[in-house]
Order: structure tokens, then C-alpha cells, then sequence
């Protein structure tokens, strides 16, 4: 232990010395929901009257204690023991009003918390190191024996080791046919669009209908989205913008058709586009021709933009030219998220050739355009090869690219599940092919994704549930007094050994054991209010849930998590959601973690707004949420995942509480004493609570002295 503890005085004032007399003027009670009915609910403190309100909350009737066990897995777990036990031989582990914990903290906080609740009279105790004739305790004997807890019993053969690879399977098998059937349905709507367009099958008043249509209700959806996050809309400049942008691209659309595309690119019978043997490679530019309509009428607008821009000093002129802006980068969009779907296609198709026997051949431009990339990709990769390994370009190759290497690989692994899946049906469509039509894809894709939304609960059907079983036997359980010590070597969870969040009781009161979570906000409507961190700090404890100091009491739950629930999830630090990371690496890692159900976070119901005690109307719902990255904190559920991933000390909430000591536990990967979750911290505090930190941390590093 450190001589002296430095902590930030973060109480707004000085707290008063004694209670306000009877006669002061009544405080009004603490709103519902509010952070000071929170405190209340927490701290009932026996020592003083309870004046209630933001002035108890501000000024308590004592100093509040705060212990912060920081995230850093099993390394955390196993550090805190000591801290803990330590901290009882020194006689000051009675002191705390609250435990702070965050992702491998919270594994021992856990046991702490269910140890004390087992039995009355443990407020301020912890097992020792050597018990009864200097042996171990049996709870902290379990401790060590289960330090593996994910396999304790070792070997490829050993009954943990299967159980957990037919749980990965298991996972694996509904996500990735929940993702396949999404692609599926994405490409071949694409596919039916193509169709509606240039298939001499099809009406010429529908293909009318669905590019001037289609664009108009593109431009319309973007701007209620826009709307939606409460930007200045411009109403009618953008909707005459907007018709100006339809009548550029019918334009264009019809001089295409007349000039541009072949005749008949459609076979009689054929309902996917580029497939015939003898087209030549010039006669794929039909696919591109919507794409070609929307930049050429963004070509025209930019034109526009630059004669006309004397006019913009105008009010009416400035809203125009803000409208039109907008328009013009919703044309680009378009073209370019059709020109995508087109590759992706025509990429699809060539793997298909390349792969079943019998079909068409690559052609010589198809393998010129490939040696392209391919030559370009080489050459990039020579030019990161043969720079300077100097201090300023980053160092080695390896760490320059370990930073972007997740998102290249997962876009890689996505563009190569969907080129997969265009082949499987070019296949099948095939004259001599495997003879199921993409009629039949369709259905199969729909029955599969209406199965997952009915039947698949995402708390239970991913590695949550797994995760959350060995912990619970491997901490809490731990502590599970009904069992000898010598009986207490069962590797599946027992009776007994978790415990529901809203019956914690006896000792677990005090220190009030606060389990910090992330609730991820990707979807926000506002994320420049959120300072783009994608997430918002959520804590779980035994009076109820609260998301960025909002809360609601567990008696408004139907559903109520164990506390083996809640440690997994503020421990779920490989989740599909994790906050600002999950902006940093991109919608690519969300979609492929959900493809292959690597989700160890929890759904829970919103503690503000619309959501409590209804559950979900279709429980697979959520999982497509995470899959392509649309929860937040407004709606009915918010997704929790590793504490981590918003603030990784555990601090952040007891400074919100004010209290005015506060220990905190670091056992974070930081090899380099360079303190980023300290400086996180920081910030964090500074920006939500305007308090400024200031810590010496040159007597924590490591050195000579």
C-alpha cells in the first residue's frame, strides 16, 4: 500500500457539519428516477436525519468512502484478492459505503458481495489468507482451483473442454444462418430490382415507378432521418431541391436507355442479370446504368451549384443551396451503394465460374480488372514494407497495421460471405446448375429469419449464457456455504450459487456493491451530444438499474438479472457493441461478431422511457439490432457490454456519488506506466460533471526508486 492516498475533493463545497434543525424549510423529496432517489435508495445512513434531495446528495451528513476495482480479467480477480485481504488486516476494509467494480474486478467483487450475503455479521470482513491451522480457507481454496475458470479441468479429452466447443457451435449455428439469410435477401432483392428495370418481362410502367419512385423515397427517407436527429430541415427548399434531382435523373435515366444500354440484356425466363454465356463484357454496363442516372444528375447539380453561386448570399438562396446540398450527397450515396451491390454481384459470379465446373469462364477483362487489384494491393503493401521503421512513422510494420488489421479482415471476411452467397444462387439458377431457383432461396431465408426473431432469446442463445455460468461457479459460488469445501469441486453451476440481483442482503449493504456497465448508444439521434463515444456509463446493483444516473427500482422488472448476469456483462469485453471502439472499427467487426455469435453482453430493459415491464415482442429483434449496430439508451432495451468500454477504473460513478475518498485498484494492461484508463478518467469526469482531477502519478511508475 502507498504511504498516502491522493483523491480529488469532489464534493461541490464543504458538507455540513450537522444536520439542518427541525425548523429549517422542508426539502422536497428526490424525484423518481432521479440520482439523488438513487443515493437514497443505496445509502440509507443510520448516523444523521435524512434532509432527502440534491442537497443530501451534494452534502451528505459524512464523508462517503468509494473502493474502485478496476477491469483487467482474471488479472484483476486475482490482484483484488490480495488488495482485499490486505486491506482487512489493516482494519480499514469496514470503512467503504460503496464497491465500484468494472469488468475482472467485478469477478472478485462478486464473491465479496455473495460471501457477505450468505451470512449476517460479515460487514467489513473478507476470508483470510490462512485459516484454521494455517491452511486456506476453503472459499479462497476455490478461488485458486478455479482461476481457470472457463476449462477447469484441463485436456482436449476433459468433459469442460467439449462442453465448450459444442457451446461455440451451438452459438455459431443460428447466428450465421440468421447473417446468411440477410445477405441473401439483400442480394436478391437487388437482384429483382435489376430485373424490374431491364427485363423485357416486366412492365415498362413499373420500371418507370421504381427509379423515379425509388429516388424520390430515398431522397424523403434520408431527410426524415436528418429530421430525426433535429437538424434544420429547410422543408420546401429541400423539396424542390429534391424534384430537381428527380427530373436530372429521369433525365438521364431515359437518355441512358436510349442511347446507352442494349437491347434485351434478358433472356425469356431469366430473373438474374449477366448470366448469359455469350454476353459480351460491355454489355454489363446495364447493371451500372442507375448509378450512372443518379452522378450524372449530381453532375448537372454541382454545375448548377458553381453558376449560380452568386445567389447564395440570399436567405432564400442560402437555404437553397443547403438543400441542394444535401440532395447532392444522397445522389452520390446511391450511386455508390448500387455500384457496390453491382461488384459484389459481378464478383459473385466470376467466384461461381471459378468454382463449379462446366460454366463460363473468367473473360480477359475480368482477369485484367482482378490482376489490377491485385497488382495494386502488392504494390501498397511494397510501399509499407520499405519505408523507414523511424519513431515518427510508428515503428514496425506489425504495429503500424495491428490498429486497422481487425477492420481489414472482417470487411474481407464480409465481402467474402457475400460474394459466397451471389454464387450459391447463380449456381442454382444455372440451365445445368442445382436446379433451385432463387424463389426458393427467398423463402428459405425468410423462414430462417422468422424463426430468429420469434424463438431467439439473445441472452440465452450466444456465449453469455456460457460465460455467465463459469463465472458464477468459479466466484459467487465460491462462497456458496450450503457445501463443504471438499464438495465444492462440481464444475457445473449448483443451487444456490448465483443469486438474484433484487435479494442481496445482509452484509452485501454495505460497502454497497455498484457493478458498472457500458449501455451502447450507436444509434443515437444525437451523437455529437454524446461527444461520439457510442455509449453511456449503466450500473446493476440490488435496489435497481440506472443508465447515465436514470434509474428504476427492480420491482418494475419482469425480468430481473442475477448478479452472475450482471458481473458477465460489465465483463463482456468481446461483444458484438463496445461502445467507441465499435465506431472505430467500423460496421463490418459488428456484423461478422454477430455472424458468429461472439456476444457475451445482456439485453435489459430501458430504467428511462417507454420500456419496463413488457418484455420483447420478438426477441430476435435485439440480436439484428446488434448485428447491424442500432441500439441505444432511448429506446425499450439498452445492450450492456464490459465497463471497459466507457470507463475502466470504476471511479466514474462513485465520483458521480461524491464521494469524497475514493481507492482505486488499476490493474489494467499498462506495462508502460502510461495511465490511458487514468486519462480517460479524466476526461470522462471533466466533460459530464465539469470536476478536474489532478493526481501525481510519477511516484506509481516503476523505476530505480
Amino acid at each position: 500500500m502507498p504511504d498516502a492516498i491522493v483523491s480529488p475533493d469532489v464534493a461541490p463545497g464543504p458538507p455540513p457539519t450537522h444536520p439542518a434543525p427541525p425548523s429549517a424549510p422542508a426539502v422536497p423529496a428526490p424525484l423518481p428516477g432521479s440520482l439523488e432517489a438513487l443515493v437514497a435508495a443505496e445509502l440509507p445512513l443510520d448516523d444523521a436525519p435524512r434532509p432527502g434531495g440534491e442537497r443530501w446528495l451534494k452534502h451528505p451528513p459524512r464523508d462517503l468512502f468509494g473502493l474502485a476495482l478496476s477491469g483487467g480479467g482474471i488479472r484483476s480477480a486475482t490482484f483484488n484478492l490480495g488488495l482485499l485481504q490486505g486491506l482487512r488486516d489493516m482494519g480499514v476494509l469496514g470503512a467503504f459505503d460503496y464497491l465500484s467494480t468494472v469488468s475482472g474486478g467485478g469477478y472478485l467483487g462478486a464473491f465479496w458481495t455473495a460471501w457477505r450475503h450468505r451470512k449476517p455479521g460479515r460487514e467489513g470482513s473478507f476470508p483470510s489468507e490462512l485459516g484454521a491451522g494455517n491452511a486456506a480457507p476453503p472459499e479462497v481454496r476455490h478461488l485458486r482451483e478455479f482461476s481457470n475458470f472457463l476449462s477447469p479441468r484441463l485436456g482436449i479429452f476433459s468433459y469442460d473442454t467439449g462442453r465448450l466447443a459444442v457451446t461455440a457451435l451451438g452459438s455459431l449455428l443460428p447466428a450465421a444462418l440468421a447473417a446468411l439469410s440477410v445477405i441473401a435477401l439483400a442480394i436478391l432483392a437487388w437482384t429483382s430490382a435489376v430485373w424490374v428495370l431491364f427485363s423485357p418481362g416486366a412492365p415498362a410502367w413499373a420500371a418507370t415507378l421504381l427509379m423515379d419512385g425509388g429516388t424520390l423515397g430515398a431522397l424523403a427517407g434520408f431527410e426524415l432521418a436528418w429530421r430525426r436527429r433535429k437538424e434544420p430541415s429547410d422543408g420546401a427548399a429541400y423539396l424542390q431541391a429534391s424534384l430537381l434531382g428527380l427530373a436530372l435523373t429521369a433525365a438521364a435515366w431515359y437518355a441512358a436507355d436510349y442511347w446507352w444500354l442494349p437491347a434485351d440484356p434478358y433472356l425469356p425466363g431469366q430473373r438474374l442479370p449477366a448470366l448469359r454465356a455469350d454476353q459480351a463484357w460491355t454489355d454489363w454496363r446495364y447493371v451500372l446504368a442507375p448509378a450512372a442516372a443518379w452522378a450524372a444528375a449530381l453532375q448537372v447539380l454541382l454545375v448548377g451549384r458553381w453558376l449560380f453561386s452568386s445567389q447564395a448570399g440570399t436567405p432564400a438562396g442560402l437555404r437553397f443551396r443547403r438543400a441542394a446540398d444535401r440532395v447532392r450527397s444522397r445522389l452520390l450515396l446511391l450511386a455508390g451503394l448500387w455500384t457496390g451491390a453491382a461488384l459484389l454481384w459481378y464478383g459473385g459470379v466470376l467466384l461461381e465460374s471459378w468454382l463449379v465446373p462446366g460454366h463460363a469462364q473468367v473473360t480477359i477483362p475480368g482477369l485484367g480488372g482482378l490482376t489490377a487489384v491485385l497488382a495494386a494491393a502488392f504494390a501498397r503493401a511494397q510501399h509499407l514494407l520499405s519505408k523507414d521503421k523511424t519513431a515518427g512513422t510508428g515503428g514496425k510494420l506489425l504495429a503500424r497495421l495491428k490498429p486497422v488489421l481487425p477492420q481489414v479482415l472482417a470487411y474481407a471476411v464480409v465481402l467474402l460471405m457475400v460474394m459466397c452467397v451471389v454464387g450459391l444462387i447463380v449456381a442454382g439458377e444455372r440451365p445445368h446448375g442445382l436446379h433451385f431457383r432463387p424463389a426458393y432461396v427467398a423463402a428459405a431465408a425468410l423462414v430462417v429469419v422468422g424463426l430468429v426473431l420469434v424463438f431467439m432469446d439473445p441472452n440465452e442463445v450466444g456465449l453469455h449464457s456460457f460465460y455467465r455460468a463459469r463465472l458464477v461457479r468459479a466466484y459467487p459460488g465460491a462462497s456458496n456455504g450450503g457445501r463443504p469445501g471438499s464438495e465444492n469441486r462440481e464444475t457445473e453451476v449448483v443451487p444456490l450459487d448465483d443469486v438474484p440481483m433484487d435479494e442481496l442482503a445482509n452484509g452485501a449493504a454495505r460497502p454497497f456493491h455498484l457493478v458498472c456497465c457500458t449501455a451502447n448508444d450507436l444509434a443515437s439521434k444525437d451523437a455529437m451530444a454524446g461527444l461520439y463515444r457510442g455509449a453511456k456509463c449503466a450500473v446493476l446493483s440490488r435496489v435497481g438499474c440506472s443508465v447515465d444516473g436514470t434509474w428504476a427500482p427492480w420491482s418494475d422488472y419482469r425480468t430481473v438479472p442475477t448478479l452472475g448476469g450482471a458481473i458477465t456483462a460489465s465483463g463482456a469485453a468481446f461483444n458484438t457493441l463496445m461502445g467507441s471502439l465499435s465506431i472505430r472499427l467500423g460496421p463490418a467487426v459488428t456484423f461478422l461478431m454477430a455472424t458468429l455469435n461472439l456476444r457475451l453482453g445482456l439485453w435489459v430493459a430501458n430504467p428511462g422511457g417507454t420500456r419496463k415491464r413488457k418484455p420483447f415482442a420478438t426477441p430476435g429483434g435485439a440480436f439484428f439490432r446488434e448485428m447491424f449496430g442500432r441500439a441505444n439508451t432511448t429506446g425499450g432495451y439498452v445492450h450492456l457490454s464490459d465497463g471497459g468500454h466507457f470507463e475502466n477504473l470504476a471511479a466514474y460513478e462513485l465520483i458521480r456519488r461524491h464521494c469524497r475518498v475514493i481507492v482505486v485498484s488499476d490493474c489494467g494492461q499498462d506495462p508502460d506506466c502510461a495511465f490511458d484508463d487514468l486519462g480517460n478518467l479524466v476526461r470522462r469526469v471533466r466533460e459530464d460533471f465539469d470536476v478536474e482531477i489532478r493526481i501525481e502519478t510519477r511516484p506509481l511508475r516503476s523505476g530505480a526508486d
